[in-house]
């Protein structure tokens, strides 16, 4: 009971509930979006709707990665770099989904990878700048968009699915290791503090 409890205000202070109905909601419009494609300025071909997901997604649910309740963090009961470390993969299986649709929608299993590479990459976006992490991951996904090779990208061999997972692991670890050196700085930060009151205090003239 104690176990639910603390599991259901972890999702609602991270906002898993909402990043899993998001995922859905991208899961489902990834299927119906298969076959079409759009003008995008700057590119002469027509652009498949398939090309925005991974960008799309990375922008939509990397927002639990955003620590917005530091104090809560600082009292939880796991180390820090194990509270990031769950954050992260639980923001990866979120956006499983959408990559699993994305191959579904005629993509190769590496091509499908980019979706988590992009999760990755604004991960680290988000221990970077907090809730503006969506700007560089727009920037990234016009520039994916706008790359010629992005349809070989999208039914490349099985073999760059590693460079994709390898990007995410890599990606992974530095938001641990950025988010943990944040909380760190603020803990030395109290410390340092409370021993200047403390001296404050006890020093008579």
């Amino acid at each position: 009971m104690v176990w639910d409890s603390r599991a259901s205000a972890v999702v609602r202070v991270w906002g898993l509930g909402v990043a899993l109905a998001t995922a859905g909601a991208l899961s489902g419009a990834t299927l119906m979006v298969g076959d079409v494609h759009l003008s995008v300025p700057g590119v002469r071909d027509a652009v498949a709707v398939l090309h925005t997901l991974p960008g799309l997604t990375a922008v939509a649910l990397a927002f639990p990665l955003v620590d917005r309740t530091p104090d809560l963090t600082l009292m939880a009961t796991v180390p820090p770099w194990r509270h990031f470390a769950m954050r992260f993969a639980a923001v990866v299986a979120l956006s499983m989904p959408v990559a699993a649709c994305v191959h579904a929608a005629l993509w190769s299993i590496a091509g499908a990878g980019a979706v988590l590479g992009f999760v990755g990459l604004a991960a680290v976006g988000c221990a970077c700048l907090g809730l503006w992490y969506w700007g560089p991951t727009l920037l990234l996904s016009f520039g994916w968009i706008h790359w010629p090779g992005r349809d070989e990208a999208a039914l490349a061999d099985p073999i760059w699915l590693v460079a994709w997972l390898g990007l995410l692991g890599l990606c992974g670890a530095g938001y641990v290791a950025i988010s943990v050196r944040r909380v760190q700085r603020v803990v030395r930060a109290a410390g340092t503090s409370s021993e200047s009151r403390r001296g404050a205090d006890t020093i008579r003239p």
